[in-house]
């Protein structure tokens, strides 16, 4: 899905995959927690590799056993972010950024803030991280008639 994103909208981007090395016989059990994890989170495309796989990859490893994450790549941050932002300006998202929160409005009630202070509304006030009248998308902060 990132990289689908990123080639849309021009995001710079390599997959270039990675190795998850064990250096002993004791880091095995921490890799095969990692990708017991990823499994879990939906990563179907990592491999186990023997000592001699991994160094056909990278000769220079001091690896007991490894794990390759093929789909691992890296990402121009910068111009993500830039991205992520022009989407959601075009969706009717205003970045306010050094902007106190003095107020917020859920369901018809608005909640108020000492405007002399500059500290935003905390997470559990605005409906947790990506929660609430702030998310990208929801509520009325972010309809293009909302009051500023």
């Amino acid at each position: 899905m990132l990289y689908a994103f990123c080639r849309e909208y021009g995001v710079p981007h390599r997959r270039c995959g990675k190795l998850l090395v064990a250096t002993s016989e004791g880091e095995v059990e921490k890799l095969a927690a990692i990708k017991a994890q990823a499994e879990a989170n939906g990563v179907t495309d990592l491999a186990w590799l023997d000592r001699d796989e991994a160094h056909a990859l990278e000769p220079a490893l001091s690896v007991t056993k490894a794990l390759l994450s093929p789909s691992t790549g890296i990402i121009d941050s910068h111009a993500f972010m830039l991205a992520l932002l022009g989407d959601a300006e075009r969706r009717g998202a205003v970045l306010a950024l050094e902007t106190p929160a003095v107020a917020s409005r859920r369901g018809g009630r608005t909640d108020h803030r000492d405007r002399r202070t500059k500290s935003n509304l905390d997470r559990r006030e605005c409906g947790g991280q990506f929660g609430g009248p702030w998310r990208a998308g929801g509520g009325a902060f972010n309809r293009p008639d909302a009051a500023r």
